[in-house]
């Protein structure tokens, strides 16, 4: 489901870049996530119709718009890092037969958009 969203937003992102104008850009999208893997805190790099970079994390339930969703460590920490540029595209009510869902966009810093609560802990 979670590749499903990703590859969703992704041609989303592709159609809307070449609405603007700039199928230049458009050709430029990355599917982070599948050439970095997991660990590069974002899944998708687009970009702004002015060329600004976009760091994309998709987030994908089934559930409605109030359901919790899980992010790592390192995605958080890239939100901060990055929060000029970050973008969390949180893709809910998803049905997998239509392959769609409803949508809300978050910029910045995730720590400030949203309560965070630590699940879990490595223990050494």
């Amino acid at each position: 489901m979670g590749f499903n969203g990703e590859i969703l937003v992704l041609n989303c992102e592709k159609q809307d870049l070449i609405n603007h104008g700039r199928p230049d850009l458009a050709e430029q999208v990355v599917h982070t996530s599948v050439i970095e893997g997991d660990g590069a805190g974002f899944n998708t790099l687009s970009f702004t119709p002015h060329g600004e970079p976009k760091f994309i994390e998709v987030k994908t339930t089934t559930g409605g718009k109030g359901t919790p969703f899980t992010m790592t460590l390192n995605e958080v920490a890239f939100s901060e890092i990055h929060a000029n540029h970050y973008y969390l595209y949180r893709l809910y009510n998803y049905n997998r037969i239509m392959n769609s869902g409803e949508l809300y966009i978050l910029e910045g810093d995730i720590s400030r958009e949203r309560e965070l609560l630590a699940t879990q802990f490595r223990v050494y």
